[in-house]
């Protein structure tokens, strides 16, 4: 039955897989269609809700009739497994549970756990070597143990007669050939020209023939073509060799499966023939890639190279080419031949042996197709190793190693025709009884082991295992390392059967097994006459493999063994699905004998009617539902059909009845089944149960008839097996001293149970283990069992990635092959869930012990079956009580959540199958690279049980309806309907309501602009139902198209909701929610025709959410509007939140930042937000205080620190503090104590204190700004400073010199102190303009002679700088430098803690002395220069010196001078003093120019003495004209002085 969805996908009930012969699903195990209430019309609902079902019961199957489930199911759908109902984490009445998702990761770890356990399969060297002392390595069987059958015959019929009599027209001596043709599942035979082809073992099957009507044929092969080459109705080609051509014939298969067609047609293809230039071939070779291999007499490897046109394949080396015989579309290379042959035929022979070899024919040729590795045998016993390249494509094939098997102990010549198989009497190969002949080899799979290559076995039946390159564990796929050697191990041996520790493996140990072996076939037993082994044939190494032997009863031995997992514990187990040991004890097989007519030519596995009849299992079930292994023998009289019981095979033939086998009604069976259960495990028996009762198996027994299996009978068996406790045991918590109850006890139930598989037997088939639950718990084989199925179910898909992306693609991943495994899977767990709602009684709980125990009587004795537990006596306690029946209720809670998880993967298959339809480039593109990449790494295991995956599923139902949105409304809503019928846990109501939402927010972008009402209205609507359906709301799909329409509260709105509704289940989505804010407010920046406007929406966003309840979502939206630099916003949003400031005082660092320790830039930024909203708010001096925090703040440059605040930023800062602070009112400066009594009020002291704040700021700031100029200083300048001047004062010497690099670095990391610029900086790099400025800053001068010292130092240095050959540059340079420094000194001063101008820091007259000593050219040099003509550039220096006061340059500065005594030196000079006169005059005349009468008079008094000093120096000398001069000037000067103070006028 298929049923479609709207988009047109399949869910076919088919795609479970089923066999003609085998139970599988019925229609009334499978969910009943869902009927919802009014669908669309066009609707045909793809799947459905487990909640409304019909169930079948066993009573049903065999007859009664069927009844509904008693809401079994319901009581497995803990808080875990039911519907999510996330919205505040809550539930309603009627409501279900909210997902738990710590508790669906915790039983997914445990199906984890189990999936490992069953990974776990010891390396074929480890389990060879446990298996080497083992006494039961081997163990005997005959054909039919307890009931059921090991191994039998599943057909046998004589040889076609068409085959007989062309042999008897043939002349004598023909050879005839004959083998199994294992790609189409046919018995092959050559007689002469003609190939028969015929089904093995069925009489009435007629032959194909094809005769070509040539030369005899010598060899056939089979090969699966490369694709494009054939026609399509060619599914295979026949290879068939002669001895002069090779030919290939299509063979077009019609009905059943090309692997194993019901007809087949031969069909001779001309075109691909080709001779073989005298090579004879002895056996032909396919490879999986369609690659053709010939094994010639001459001991050469050819292949045969074909293609779809002429001279396709063509060599590409010129070797290969020479040897090459082109004709038409196929020819034949010779890979081994090398250069000699390029000689004519008779030049090789008659060279020595170590140049040109003899070369014995080529007997078999393997391939190793996951390797990409090709192995030849010759006749002579030569193994040799190729390299078929990284793909198997490779057109060089090249020998990498060989190896002799002569060199072995006891092997011969390596088997000849032993191991070709040829009509005719076989026994003529009889040969020496010491020497063992190979009879076949295979390669070993890399499952099994990756040290091991290769098995070879000889004819004792012993196998033997070689190396062809070395191992790499890690290594997967074309990774596989090349060959390079050819080795045999000393421990690569797999003795035969009867093989014992003592001997050795010699002839003697062969003819053991062999009377051995005769007597089970019937025969008389006694040593061997000839070889024992004639062919082999095997799947694998440690994989069942068959045996034809010859003897003195003719027949094939069976050895058989499936990959097991490691035993744990004795207790609860996870086993193999083999009934033949456990790799626990090493390597174990069951050996069966089956007699045969006539002597064995050829053995195969039929693999063509085994992938037939496991067609459409799910990846990695094979083994555990795999059909019975088959293997054809054709012998000389006839062709035979083995048939190897598989385990559930096994256990559906016991159950075949219809019924579970009670000991009274059917002890044998009874015996059987218990013995089955002993061999395998309750774990595994469970695990079968639960398939047979699921109808998941792909195969029974074929010995039986259809009868005795009809789905329904089995499936009731099964179900009655997991209700019997004696089977299935009960869950008990272990104590000291105390047998398990049930079979793991010693006997098990009723006593041991007799047979080859009794427990008290020596031989142990292993015991399965799970780890043990908390307080010892013991659990049942109905848990166990189900975690088994649910592992073996997972196995392959459970840790893989769900889906694979590539680039903006989407498609499945490594999980599943294609579409049809998900819905496979997807209806089997759906198959087994139903079968533990109707079968488990997890409800038998505390409640229903304590009832029955307690109605009992102390004395009395009372048998609990259901716990296994027998209480009487003084053993009928209540702890007993309570501990089996918490026992109980703890694998009652077990099993529910393992159901729930199976419920939930159902669910997550439901939905990819719903996806599938939808194409998926344009589903991923609807996707962020984020998410896409996020679903890659996503296994089935997240996918099911984590918060993750959950959202992981919601965007990609998003997405899904986005996509099926384009296809029309009705496809939308069929998609949805689907979604939540079919997954309604994974898709809710809110889902649907958020998705009806989106549709309405798009109509609303649809609609014109000018329809304002209309787009308002529909928007508003949106927004309820996304505020009503918030849990599953994902406000980064809906608020963009909020924010289009200018909802942009109600995008504030919508994320509150969002996270509210998530913050008490899923804290983590909580955050993601809130974190939408910033993606939608960075979108509204961004939005507008210019910036303007984009600011102006983000800010209004910034708003809404300050207007919301919700704190952590008000922090979301300052920091993002931080990040996005929307400084004004957060201003403004200060202004009417009250926690903005709070929240950036926080962010920022603030206590950090007031206790000295480094921030951030961030953390700088936010602060000085702060500060702009508390200069906002009024509160100017707690800005202007933040502000000088953030000026002089601390950095680092140190790699991976904080960031360092520029020169330029610290000075912006603390220009902002000191414009707050004068600005600001000092309220509360004063720290609200007792007013000083220096001030009349609180008020005048704080703003008092608010000034003196400023002040600092300034001086702050003047400090600053020289720290700037030394930085720009020391940038320009060395490496190191110079030594300071020796002639400065001891204090101003002693200054440390202190490397330029280091001061730099710490200059430009952080305000430095006053002294360290003065004594580390300034002083050291003779910069005395800034040395100056600090003294006078610092408010503590020191002693005058440093001061002057300074000034000197200073003057000195500019007028040298200046250079020339007169003193006038000199002069020039030093005045305008005093011009410049002086006043600077006066304005740091004026920023001292002082806060009042001081001189101190300029010597006035000391000054006038040095330049007026500078301008006569008598200083600094040590010879006189020609003096200055300019003294007027004198006195403006010393007034500007002067703060521009021309009166106090006159008093402090001239007047002074020269009322001090006469200096020595150099100013002593009367050209000085002159110089000195004649300024004083120019600077009295500009001083008298705007005097009062008082001043007038003083100024009078002034230069009378001047006159007199000036008569005074000119005399006596040639200076006595200049110097009457310049007294009669200040004479006039003074008359009219007094002039003017009497009232005359100046």
């Amino acid at each position: 039955m298929a049923r479609t969805n709207g988009f047109g996908s399949v869910w076919d009930d088919r795609a479970l897989p089923h066999h003609a012969n085998t139970p599988s699903i019925a229609p009334n195990q499978l969910p009943q269609e869902y009927e919802p209430p009014a669908p669309p019309t066009n609707y045909a609902p793809t799947l459905v809700h487990a909640d409304a079902r019909t169930t079948t019961t066993a009573q049903a199957a065999s007859g009664g009739t069927a009844r509904t489930s008693p809401n079994s199911h319901v009581s497995m759908r803990s808080p875990v497994a039911s519907s999510a109902q996330r919205q505040n984490g809550t539930a309603t009445a009627g409501d279900a549970h909210a997902v738990d998702f710590e508790q669906l990761l915790a039983t997914s770890n445990k199906i984890t756990e189990t999936v490992n356990t069953l990974r776990t399969e010891p390396p074929l060297e480890t389990q060879i070597a446990n298996g080497r002392t083992d006494q039961h390595a081997y163990q005997q069987f005959s054909r039919e143990v307890r009931g059921y059958p090991l191994a039998s015959v599943l057909r046998h019929a004589s040889l076609p007669p068409l085959v007989q009599e062309r042999y008897q027209r043939e002349p004598p001596n023909t050879e005839c050939y004959c083998g199994i043709a294992e790609p189409i599942g046919r018995a092959w035979a050559s007689v002469g020209s003609a190939l028969f082809i015929w089904r093995p073992g069925i009489a009435e099957n007629a032959p194909v023939v094809y005769d070509h009507g040539g030369a005899p044929i010598v060899a056939v092969g089979w090969l699966k073509p490369m694709p494009n080459v054939f026609v399509s109705s060619v599914g295979h080609v026949a290879v068939v060799a002669t001895a002069l051509t090779v030919s290939f014939v299509g063979v077009c298969c019609s009905g059943g499966v090309d692997t194993c067609p019901e007809q087949i047609v031969l069909q001779a293809l001309p075109l691909y023939s080709c001779p073989t230039n005298g090579a004879l071939a002895n056996c032909v070779t396919t490879t999986a890639k369609g690659r053709v291999f010939l094994g010639a007499v001459d001991g050469h490897l050819y292949e045969v190279v074909y293609g779809a046109s002429d001279g396709a394949g063509a060599p590409s080396s010129l070797l290969s080419f020479a040897s090459a015989a082109v004709a038409r579309r196929c020819k034949v290379l010779n890979h081994t031949a090398g250069m000699l042959s390029l000689l004519p035929s008779v030049v090789p022979n008659l060279l020595p042996s170590f140049v040109s070899p003899k070369l014995h024919p080529v007997d078999q040729i393997v391939v190793d197709d996951e390797r990409h590795y090709l192995y030849t045998r010759d006749s002579n016993g030569l193994l040799k190793v190729f390299d078929l390249g990284g793909d198997g494509r490779s057109s060089s094939v090249s020998m990498k190693s060989k190896f002799d098997l002569k060199s072995l102990p006891g092997i011969g010549r390596g088997g000849g025709n032993a191991s070709r198989a040829r009509g005719g009497d076989a026994s003529v190969r009889a040969g020496e009884p010491t020497a063992l002949d190979i009879v076949g080899m295979w390669p070993v799979p890399v499952a099994e082991s990756r040290l091991f290559h290769l098995c070879v076995v000889p004819s004792d039946a012993s196998r033997l295992f070689f190396s062809a390159a070395r191992s790499d564990p890690t290594a997967r796929g074309a990774q596989h390392p090349r060959p390079d050697r050819l080795e045999h191990r000393s421990d690569g041996v797999r003795q035969p059967p009867n093989y014992h520790v003592t001997t050795s493996a010699t002839a003697g140990s062969a003819a053991t097994f062999l009377g051995d072996a005769a007597a089970a076939l019937g025969g008389t037993g006694g040593p061997a006459t000839g070889p024992l082994v004639l062919a082999a044939s095997g799947a694998g190494a440690s994989a069942s493999c068959i045996l034809a032997e010859a003897g003195s009863a003719p027949g094939v031995l069976l050895l058989s063994r499936s990959p097991s997992a490691a035993s744990r514990t004795a207790e609860n187990a996870y086993s193999s699905t083999s009934m033949f040991g456990s790799a626990a004890h090493g390597m174990r097989e069951g050996l069966v004998a089956i007699p045969t007519v006539g002597a064995a030519c050829a053995v195969a596995q039929l693999r063509a009617e085994m992938e037939d009849t496991a067609r459409g299992l799910l990846p990695g079930c094979e083994d555990w539902l795999a059909v019975d292994r088959r293997f054809a023998v054709i012998t000389e009289r006839e062709t035979r059909v083995i048939t190897e019981t598989r385990p559930l095979g096994a256990l559906s033939h016991l159950l075949s009845s219809g019924t579970c086998p009670s000991r009274q009604a059917d002890p044998r069976r009874r015996g059987a089944l218990e013995e089955l259960f002993s061999a395998l495990g309750r774990p595994e028996a469970a695990a079968l149960c639960l398939a047979l009762a699921a109808g998941l198996g792909a195969s029974i027994s074929a010995s039986a008839t259809a009868a005795h299996h009809s789905s329904g009978a089995v499936s009731g068996a099964a179900r009655q097996c997991l209700r019997d406790e004696d089977l299935m045991g009960a869950p008990h918590i272990k104590e000291e001293g105390r047998a398990a109850p049930g079979l793991a006890s010693a006997g098990g139930v009723g006593g041991p149970a007799p047979g080859l598989m009794s427990s008290s037997s020596t031989f142990d088939m292993g015991t399965a283990v799970v780890g043990t639950a908390a307080e010892n718990l013991v659990y049942s084989g109905r848990y166990d069992g189900l975690r088994t199925a649910a592992a073996r179910l997972l196995r392959e898909s459970w840790d893989e990635p769900l889906f694979g992306v590539a680039g903006q693609s989407l498609s499945l991943g490594l999980a599943f092959r294609d579409a049809g495994e998900v819905r496979s899977l997807a209806l089997t767990i759906e198959a087994l869930v139903n079968v533990v709602d109707d079968t488990f009684e997890w409800n038998y709980g505390t409640k229903k012990t304590t009832a029955v125990v307690s109605s009992a009587s102390a004395n009395d004795r009372l048998s609990l079956g259901r716990y296994g537990v027998t209480f009487s006596g003084a053993d009928n306690s209540a702890r007993k009580r309570t501990r089996s029946a918490e026992a109980a209720e703890k694998e009652a809670d077990g099993g529910r959540k393992v159901v729930a998880v199976l419920r939930r993967v159902t669910e997550v298959l439901r939905l990819v199958t719903l996806l599938q339809p939808l194409h998926p480039g344009r589903l991923a593109l609807r996707l962020s690279s984020a998410e896409r990449q996020s679903l890659a790494n996503l296994t089935l295991k997240n996918f099911s049980s984590t918060r993750d995956g959950d959202g992981a599923i919601a965007q990609l139902c998003a997405a899904a309806l986005d996509e099926a949105n384009g296809a029309g409304a009705d496809t939308r809503e069929n998609l949805s309907l689907d979604m939540r019928r079919g997954c309604p846990s994974l898709f809710r109501e809110e889902d649907r309501r958020f998705h009806e939402a989106r549709r309405m927010l798009e109509k609303a972008r649809e609609m014109p602009t000018s329809n304002v009402d209309a787009r308002r209205k529909a928007a508003a609507e949106a927004r309820r139902l996304l505020v009503a359906s918030a849990v599953a709301t994902d406000p980064d799909k809906v608020c963009p198209d909020l924010e289009a329409l200018g909802e942009v509260e109600g995008v504030a709105e919508l994320i509150a909701a969002c996270a509210r509704a998530r913050a008490s289940t899923d804290a983590e989505g909580a955050a993601a929610c809130r974190a939408a804010v910033g993606n939608s407010m960075k979108r509204l920046s961004e939005s507008g025709s210019v910036p303007e406007e984009g600011e102006t929406r983000a800010r209004a966003l910034l708003l809404a959410c300050a207007a919301q309840s919700d704190a952590a979502l008000r922090s979301c939206a300052y920091a993002a509007a931080v990040q996005l630099r929307l400084d004004d916003a957060i201003v403004a949003a200060s202004l009417s939140a009250d926690d903005v400031q709070s929240w950036l005082a926080r962010e920022g660092n603030l206590q950090m930042l007031q206790a000295g320790q480094i921030i951030d830039a961030r953390c700088a930024h936010i602060l000085r937000l702060l500060s702009r909203a508390k200069a906002a708010s009024g509160e100017l001096d707690g800005a202007a205080s933040l502000l000088l925090d953030l000026a002089e703040r601390k950095g680092t440059r140190a790699e991976g620190g904080m960031a360092v605040p520029s020169l330029e930023e610290r000075e912006s800062l603390l220009r902002e503090a000191a414009l707050h602070a004068r600005a600001g009112t000092g309220v509360g400066a004063a720290g609200g104590g007792a007013v000083d009594p220096r001030f009349a009020s609180a008020a005048e002291e704080a703003s008092f204190r608010c000034q003196q704040f400023a002040a600092h700021c300034e001086a702050r700031l003047k400090l600053l700004a020289l720290q700037r100029r030394l930085v720009d200083h020391l940038s320009r300048g060395g490496a190191s400073p110079p030594p300071p001047p020796p002639s400065l004062s001891a204090v101003a010497a002693a200054a440390p010199v202190v490397d330029n690099a280091t001061l730099l670095s710490e200059l430009d990391s952080e305000v430095v102190d006053i002294s360290r610029l003065y004594y580390d900086v300034a002083l050291p790099n003779r910069r005395y303009a800034e040395c100056l400025e600090l003294l006078s800053l610092s408010g503590r001068t020191g002693s005058e002679d440093l001061v002057t010292q300074l000034w000197d130092r200073l003057l000195k240095a500019e007028a040298k700088a200046a250079g020339g050959e007169t003193a006038s540059g000199a002069l020039a340079a030093a005045c305008s430098a005093a011009k410049v420094v002086g006043p600077a000194v006066l304005d740091a001063s004026a920023s001292s803690s002082t806060a009042a101008v001081s001189m101190s820091s300029i010597p006035l007259a000391h000054i006038t002395m040095r330049l007026e000593t500078l301008g006569a050219g008598l200083w600094p040099w040590t010879a006189p220069r020609p003096p200055a003509a300019d003294a007027a550039a004198v006195v403006d220096a010393v007034v500007a010196c002067a703060g521009g006061d021309a009166a106090a340059a006159l008093e402090e500065g001239y007047d002074a001078y020269l009322r001090a005594q006469a200096p020595a030196g150099a100013s002593a000079d009367p050209r000085v003093r002159l110089r000195v006169l004649r300024s004083a005059k120019d600077l009295l005349r500009l001083c008298a120019s705007n005097t009062t009468p008082d001043g007038a008079a003083y100024y009078a008094d002034v230069a009378s003495r001047w006159a007199r000093e000036a008569r005074q120096a000119g005399d006596p000398g040639d200076m006595a004209g200049e110097s009457a001069a310049i007294g009669g000037g200040l004479e006039a000067i003074a008359v009219e002085l007094r002039a003017s103070a009497a009232g005359l006028g100046f």
